[in-house]
């Protein structure tokens, strides 16, 4: 059977690369096609990670001879690294250019991947010999398309006023937290307790939210949103995850952290955000409710619990930090309970 011609062979490819709506399989897709278009080689494609003073990479993909790898969550603290200054790396992030260089006959480039003048991505490979002609439009082809379909992915995956992560990508990152408990059970909560890094969620609502929007309009209800999201980005870890809901609601995932450690952020944020001087409306509170996250639990009832706990707090004063586990073990929420009837406002 005739093999079709290399311009048949970019478009099978590129059908493949735009058939995913999921971007960890967008990746792993987009690299497959690179090490079958063209003579690279031990390919990596890192996630550049926001920080204040210095470039911090994930790595998101990665090839082992003809097989590709990527991770579908979020990296842990450990996995972080750092990008030394001056190094190739460096010089393509800032430059938001491909800079190759050479080591004998080896020629390794850094190509990073530009989204509204941020460098959000950059991919890392090598070639066995100098990249030739036509080898580097198929590579600048291919990465085109993966930065242009990118693009429209994080559209649909972030909330256009926050630039939170929105509800409709929150089950494939509570899939990966579940997948990171290793088959781990964990039914009562004795057994919990002896757990010592766990995984949490804990949902969040602005107090008297309406209140800011009928007495000072929505334009500043939305900018309340809007630093309400800053905040969490300054206040938690890179490798947690944090989602806008809708509307006043926001929800946190974290992993690997004690019960200690987990309340102990919750109430710093929330002190944080009571201390913060909102523009025009002057002080903002938010009330929060969390519980643990088990191998058994689904989206649906984690939620529940957390916001069983929310309702707590929203009904016993607002601006207050309350656990699920802890409500259950004092007597104060019984299993069954439910939250139809709860007023927020």
């Amino acid at each position: 059977m005739r093999k079709p011609p290399m311009a048949g062979k970019i478009l099978q490819h590129l059908e493949t690369l735009t058939r995913y709506r999921d971007v960890s399989l967008l990746k792993i897709s987009l690299m497959s096609t690179l090490l079958t278009l063209t003579r690279v080689r031990e390919v990596r494609l890192y996630d550049v990670l926001e920080s204040e003073s210095e470039y911090l990479l994930a790595l998101s993909a990665w090839s082992e001879g003809e097989a590709v790898y990527g991770s579908n969550d979020s990296p842990l603290e450990e996995q972080i690294l750092e990008v030394p200054v001056g190094s190739p790396m460096a010089q393509a992030i800032t430059l938001q250019t491909p800079i190759t260089t050479r080591k004998g006959d080896v020629t390794h480039t850094c190509h990073p991947i530009v989204l509204g003048g941020h460098t959000v991505a950059v991919f890392e490979y090598d070639c066995p010999s100098e990249i030739n002609e036509q080898e580097q439009d198929v590579l600048d082809g291919v990465i085109g398309v993966f930065r242009n379909y990118l693009d429209l992915l994080r559209d649909s995956q972030h909330d256009t006023l926050t630039g939170l992560l929105n509800r409709k990508t929150f089950d494939q990152g509570f899939a990966g937290l579940l997948s990171s408990l290793g088959g781990l059970v964990i039914q009562s909560p004795e057994e919990q307790r002896h757990v010592v890094n766990r995984h949490w969620l804990a949902v969040m609502d602005i107090d008297h939210f309406k209140r800011i929007n009928d007495r000072f309009g929505h334009l500043y209800g939305d900018e309340v949103l809007i630093l309400m999201a800053n905040l969490m980005r300054r206040s938690f870890r890179r490798s947690d995850r944090l989602y806008r809901f809708g509307g006043e609601e926001f929800v946190v995932l974290m992993r690997n952290v004690d019960e200690v450690g987990v309340r102990a952020k919750l109430e710093q944020f929330r002190h944080l955000v009571a201390q913060h001087v909102f523009p025009q409306v002057g002080e903002v509170t938010i009330s929060i409710g969390y519980s643990a996250i088990t191998a058994t639990d689904s989206p649906s009832s984690v939620i529940g619990k957390a916001d069983e706990a929310l309702y707590f707090a929203k009904e016993h004063g607002r601006n207050r930090v309350c656990s699920y586990e802890e409500l259950i073990a004092q007597g104060e929420l019984s299993t069954s309970q439910g939250n139809q009837d709860v007023e927020f406002f």
